[in-house]
C-alpha cells in the first residue's frame, strides 16, 4: 500500500474517533479527565507553563472536588494528591 494511501486511511480513522468523549482535548466543557491529563497538569505546573486563570481556578475546584467525594479508583486520588502537592511545591518555590 503506498503512503498516500496509508495516510489517507490513517486521517479517517483519526476523523471517526475524534467524537469520542475521551478523545477531545481540554479540560471541564462535560470531558472527562483522565490519568494522562493529571500527568500533563503536573508536567504543567513543574514547568511553569502560562495557564489562564480561570482555567487554573477550574482545575483547582475540580481537583478538591474530586478529592472530596468518594474516590474509590486508588490510583487517580494518588494521581490528584501528587498534583496538589506539586501546586504546593510550586507556591512555596514561588514564595521564597
Amino acid at each position: 500500500m503506498s503512503s498516500r494511501r496509508k495516510r489517507k486511511r490513517e486521517r479517517r480513522i483519526a476523523e471517526a474517533t475524534a467524537n469520542f468523549l475521551n478523545s477531545q482535548g481540554g479540560w471541564g466543557q462535560g470531558t472527562p479527565t483522565t490519568n494522562a491529563d493529571l500527568l500533563l497538569i503536573r508536567q504543567a505546573i513543574r514547568e511553569d507553563w502560562p495557564v489562564p486563570d480561570d482555567v487554573r481556578r477550574a482545575i483547582i475546584e475540580e481537583l478538591f472536588q474530586e478529592v472530596d467525594t468518594d474516590c474509590s479508583d486508588v490510583r487517580r486520588f494518588l494521581a490528584i494528591v501528587r498534583v496538589i502537592l506539586a501546586m504546593v511545591k510550586a507556591n512555596i518555590d514561588a514564595s521564597s
